[in-house]
């Protein structure tokens, strides 16, 4: 960015070939951040931990045009550790496989598959090293499968015992006490219980 100067750029798109530039030179990774209503735009360092470096690209007031505001071409010392491919994306990828390795190796062998056959084929076949650990996952999911589309549906039975005919309705759904099939332990009077009765006792057994 020191070497070209330039005064100013009519669209912020410009910059993008002076930033590519210094990327290839200084082997260094900028991310942009952008502004509302792309008014302007600040670059910044993705290579380095806490680095302070970053290029502010921003409007002009008087004609619309944009200048590099601020630069700070100081980076940090201590560089970010390159990151490791996605796990799930590759887990799922050799999934997969692990499938179609294992339909191959039931067509060719009569018996339940082991872990060991699926490494052996993928091993002949396309030349990749399965874990035993990934084949056995493999074989299990796949019995757990076929399991749950063989599974029969239970079928219940009809209880012993005859059924009721009319349920026991609760005191508040009866309209008169005397159609009610509540019937009072100390007073003997239909529509309560013995628990809620105001009556006197009466001996029911006399």
């Amino acid at each position: 960015m020191n070497e070209r100067k330039i005064d100013s750029f009519v669209a912020l798109e410009d910059v993008d070939p002076f930033i590519e530039e210094y990327e290839e030179k200084s082997g260094n990774q900028l991310s942009i951040k952008r502004g509302e209503r792309n008014s302007f735009r600040l670059y910044v360092c993705k290579e380095h931990i806490d680095c302070t470096f970053q290029i502010f690209v921003g409007r002009r007031r008087g004609d619309g045009m944009y200048l590099v505001k601020r630069v700070i071409s100081e980076h940090s010392s201590v560089r970010r550790q390159p990151r490791a491919l996605d796990g799930r994306r590759h887990k799922k990828r050799r999934a997969n496989k692990l499938d179609d390795m294992i339909v191959k190796v039931r067509n060719m062998k009569k018996e339940r598959p082991t872990p060991a056959d699926v490494i052996k084929t993928a091993a002949t076949q396309s030349g990749e090293v399965v874990p035993y650990i990934a084949a056995w996952r493999a074989l299990q999911r796949e019995s757990g499968a076929q399991s749950q589309v063989e599974r029969k549906k239970i079928v219940c039975g009809r209880q012993a015992g005859r059924p009721k005919e009319n349920r026991s309705r609760h005191r508040s759904e009866c309209i008169r006490p005397e159609d009610s099939k509540i019937k009072c332990g100390r007073c003997g009077q239909k529509g309560h219980n013995k628990r809620t009765c105001k009556n006197e006792e009466v001996n029911l057994y006399l």
